[in-house]
């Protein structure tokens, strides 16, 4: 079971075939920078979605990916990011708010709304507000005092966020 899980962490093949592993990421980040290995990756869909489907599954090697791309990312690159660390959230909620307490994504960032598919959603309002709660439940057990402040930050957004979709039904 644990072998699976890292198989999974280091390897990713996206819905178009493309296998990417964070090792692959990262020696793209060592050799061009930051900003270089963005450019590199985010002009190649098929590239971008498996560095985003790698960042969804959570492992630190992956969202330590997503830190560094997202100090130079902007745009549409900043806005994927953020989504993939919204489903990173309910897995790796721990990891998650590391990021927040670290930077570079803020508590709205990684707790404002809920992954993929938020963007003019027609899911049902049920669907909605059970992925919004699974994150409250995975940030709500995050008891280590050095993430307190985020996971507070974290919870308020949540909650906001519940309301708002609430709203909406």
């Amino acid at each position: 079971m644990v072998f699976a899980a890292l198989i999974v962490a280091f390897a990713l093949q996206s819905a178009s075939g493309v296998v990417l592993r964070a090792g692959d990421v990262r020696s793209l980040i060592t050799r061009h920078g930051a900003a270089g290995a963005l450019s590199l990756l985010f002009q190649d869909d098929s590239k971008w979605d498996a560095v985003l489907e790698g960042v969804a599954t959570g492992p630190p090697e992956w969202l330590s990916i997503a830190a560094d791309l997202r100090s130079v990312s902007d745009a549409h690159a900043t806005e994927t990011l953020v989504m993939a660390i919204q489903e990173a959230l309910p897995k790796s909620p721990r990891g998650v708010l590391r990021l927040v307490t670290h930077g570079p994504f803020t508590a709205t960032d990684a707790c404002g709304m809920y992954g993929f598919g938020q963007i003019e959603d027609e899911r049902p309002v049920t669907l909605l507000l059970g992925l919004v709660d699974r994150r409250i439940a995975a940030v709500s057990h995050v008891d280590a005092l050095e993430l307190a402040t985020a996971r507070q930050a974290c919870l308020q957004e949540l909650r906001i966020l519940r309301r708002d979709v609430q709203g909406h039904n």
